[in-house]
């Protein structure tokens, strides 16, 4: 009697040490089976935001004219005299698209986006010329090649452009003595472009 009672009480705990493990199994692999998933997710979250920045950098900011003429001042060292239009007014905005040792180009706008000047250090390249276009050689600053060209002399306000080699050095010759520089208006009377290509100053 003593021996069966003993053997019942020892098949008891098999059975208990069986369903513990049975019961480990189970949880473990449901726990596998939710951690799984987690591990592989992609971290999709960490890369847009480095998209999203090359996008905004893309696309230059505007920012004030003073702060515009520091950076070009600051940077373009192979040009001299490096030169910038000193009528352009404090509430024009300014946007530096380019600018190396050698080059740059910088947009200045009106406040109301009506009026614009394109001024920058450039290998000369103007465009084909209408019907109504005029071109003139104004000697400016005594570059005898120098060529402005209005592209519709019926429109007041037609698109304007004057380019010049200032005399002086340029890191990146072109074959001409001095630094080329190039300015185009948008929205301006003859006057007002004048005003502007006068002011420039070193």
């Amino acid at each position: 009697m003593t021996t069966l009672i003993l053997r019942s009480g020892q098949l008891n705990m098999t059975c208990r040490a069986i369903l513990t493990a049975i019961s480990t199994v189970a949880v473990l692999a449901a726990c596998g089976a939710t951690s799984t998933p987690t591990a592989v997710s992609p971290p999709t979250a960490a890369v847009s935001p480095s998209a999203a920045t090359n996008q905004q950098l893309a696309e230059p900011s505007p920012v004030t004219v003073a702060s515009a003429n520091i950076l070009i001042r600051a940077t373009v060292t192979g040009a001299k005299p490096l030169l910038l239009p000193s009528a352009i007014p404090v509430s024009w905005s300014a946007r530096v698209t380019s600018v190396t040792p050698s080059f740059f180009s910088v947009t200045y706008t009106s406040p109301d986006g009506a009026k614009s000047l394109d001024f920058a250090i450039q290998v000369p390249n103007p465009p084909a010329v209408g019907p109504n276009a005029s071109q003139s050689h104004p000697n400016f600053h005594g570059d005898r090649r120098s060529l402005a060209q209005v592209d519709d002399t019926t429109q007041l306000t037609s698109r304007r452009l004057l380019i010049w080699n200032e005399p002086g050095t340029w890191s990146e010759p072109n074959g001409l003595l001095g630094v080329p520089y190039y300015i185009v208006g948008s929205g301006l009377t003859d006057a007002e472009f004048w005003s502007f290509a006068n002011s420039v100053l070193a």
